[in-house]
């Protein structure tokens, strides 16, 4: 019984030991073929086992600044990373500021260019993808894609209704500044108290309250402190996704999953999302986000199938002004499909992303600006007092606000909201200088380093407004050279809104207040999903 009992773990270890083998020959053959394809570019220094990772680790916190050094110094505006020995740790990939690459993948290539890695697991998108679903930032398009594409089209369609100009005058406006008002509420008590707070946090809090009121036509208040389930939930399951790509040690626990053939590769990573208290919180927060939204969906039928239809009804999705109502209405997408509630779920949590944490960003970031730029903020001031002869912020009058709109982009520019943003091959494909990409490859465009570089800019790491009036060199720019809103067919949908609601925003608080910021704080990007200041924006107000 003993030798076989021992027969059969000397079998088990064999087979185990036989795949382990073939998977590191497997990665061998795939290093090397991105080796000979990418050794024309530079790369972060790389360890015979665990390829660039030790590296990556080391320079996590200055990543964008280190990524944009290594390019200078190859004198290049592609840099690239060639997979482990091991397999595990990711595919190959390309970090670029290179325009004309930009434009290969975002246009002329688009169809070939997605968000979904085919042949190889990258774990960090996984967990992406088990928050966003197939939502319309998350899902691929083009002919490569599972449904060549017709779920995202379906998407952009319906949702490109709501940013309409008589929306844009009436209920948006409205909301931007009916909340703007509740933070100057918030901001009069700072400023009689003396005291000092987190100016990004209520820019985080203000662009919650407007955009569940965008998305939702939910009055929101956690501006006022009022505890909120989609927002708790939101921001819980952001954090969590964040602290397992920052090294909390959800990521290497995954990626050993990928070591394991089909099928116990799941059952390993049902394991690790059982037992890693990172995972479970960002599980609880996913499963709150689809309750609420599921029930909300519950509560806008109810209230709205017992309403008598009313003659003209059928145009009623292009006139809502709400997302919820645009997509209710809708019913199905363009073969008839019906929208289900799991996809209206992760169309929701999508769009909240994009457009609530993204503004709050450039908001942050724009008074940043400001606060260490004295000569900036005063014109921005003075050009708010001469053109708005202190009324409230308007679709028309905001339009007068060149130098505003100037600094919002000079912010765009030096801290895009998304700094770096993936795109997987699906299948093999050759850039514009020649490089072979194989199947899989991470292709990044990287607004950091193409608003940065010198190749594109004058005197890039200076703040200069006026690059962006009419015939400047930031107004001369095409979207490949500033593609801070992506570009080609998946142009963000939002841009015109975002804008206006920054020039809203940053309007109102021009005319009533005055921020200084506190000294000895170190202001650096953050790591996460959308690049904020990282941890606080402390400062003081005073009323004007």
């Amino acid at each position: 019984d003993n030798r076989d009992d021992n027969m059969i773990w000397w079998c088990v270890a064999c087979v185990v030991v036989a795949l382990v083998v073939h998977r590191y020959v497997l990665a061998m053959k795939r290093k090397n073929v991105f080796k000979e394809s990418f050794k024309h570019y530079p790369k972060p220094p790389y360890h015979w086992l665990l390829g660039h990772l030790p590296t990556v680790l080391k320079v996590a916190k200055t990543r964008l600044y280190y990524f944009d050094s290594l390019m200078d110094d190859g004198d290049s505006d592609t840099m690239a990373f060639v997979p482990s020995s091991l397999g595990v740790i990711g595919t190959g990939a390309l970090i670029t500021r290179d325009p004309a690459v930009v434009e290969h993948i975002l246009k002329t290539r688009c169809d070939v260019y997605f968000k979904t890695i085919r042949g190889s697991r990258d774990v960090g998108l996984d967990l992406l993808r088990d928050w966003l679903g197939n939502g319309i930032f998350s899902i691929d398009h083009g002919k490569y894609s599972f449904d060549q594409g017709k779920s995202w089209f379906a998407q952009r369609k319906i949702a490109a209704n709501i940013f309409t100009r008589g929306n844009f005058k009436s209920f948006m406006r409205d909301t931007f500044v009916n909340r703007t008002e509740s933070l100057r509420t918030i901001l009069n008590s700072h400023c009689d108290k003396g005291d000092v707070f987190d100016l990004q946090k209520l820019f985080f809090k203000l662009t919650m309250d407007i955009f569940g009121r965008i998305a939702f036509n939910v009055k929101m208040d956690t501006l006022g402190d009022k505890a909120d389930l989609y927002a708790e939930a939101q921001d819980g399951a952001h954090d969590c996704l964040v602290k397992c790509m920052q090294g909390e040690g959800a990521i290497p626990l995954l990626a050993v999953t990928t070591l394991l053939p089909p099928v116990l590769d799941r059952l390993g990573v049902k394991i690790v999302r059982k037992v890693h208290p990172v995972l479970r919180a960002f599980d609880v927060h996913v499963q709150n986000q689809n309750k609420y939204t599921k029930d909300l969906l519950h509560k806008w039928r109810q209230e709205n199938t017992s309403k008598p239809s009313e003659e003209g009804n059928k145009d009623q999705n292009h006139s809502a002004c709400d997302l919820l109502t645009l997509f209710m209405n809708a019913g199905s997408d363009e073969q008839g499909s019906t929208l289900s509630d799991d996809l209206l779920i992760d169309i929701f949590k999508n769009f909240f992303l994009a457009g609530r944490d993204t503004t709050a960003c450039l908001l942050s970031w724009t008074f940043y600006i400001f606060m260490t730029n004295p000569d900036i903020y005063e014109k921005a001031k003075q050009e708010v007092h001469d053109q708005l002869q202190g009324d409230l912020p308007t679709y028309n009058n905001v339009k007068g606000l060149a130098y505003v709109h100037g600094v919002l982009y000079e912010a765009l520019r030096l801290y895009p909201p998304v700094p770096l943003d993936p795109k997987a091959a699906a299948v093999a494909d050759t850039l514009p200088d020649g490089t072979v990409i194989p199947v899989d490859t991470l292709v990044q465009y990287f607004p950091w380093g193409m608003g940065r570089s010198k190749r594109l800019w004058q005197d890039p790491l200076e703040v200069k407004p006026d690059r962006w009036f009419p015939g400047g060199e930031g107004d001369k720019k095409t979207n490949f050279e500033f593609p801070v809103f992506q570009a080609g067919p998946r142009i963000c949908l939002g841009k015109d809104m975002a804008i206006f609601e920054a020039k809203v925003i940053t309007s109102m608080l021009l005319q009533h207040f005055t921020f200084t910021i506190e000294p000895n704080q170190e202001i650096r990007p953050s790591r996460t999903l959308t690049m904020c200041i990282d941890g606080e924006l402390l400062v003081k107000a005073k009323k004007r």
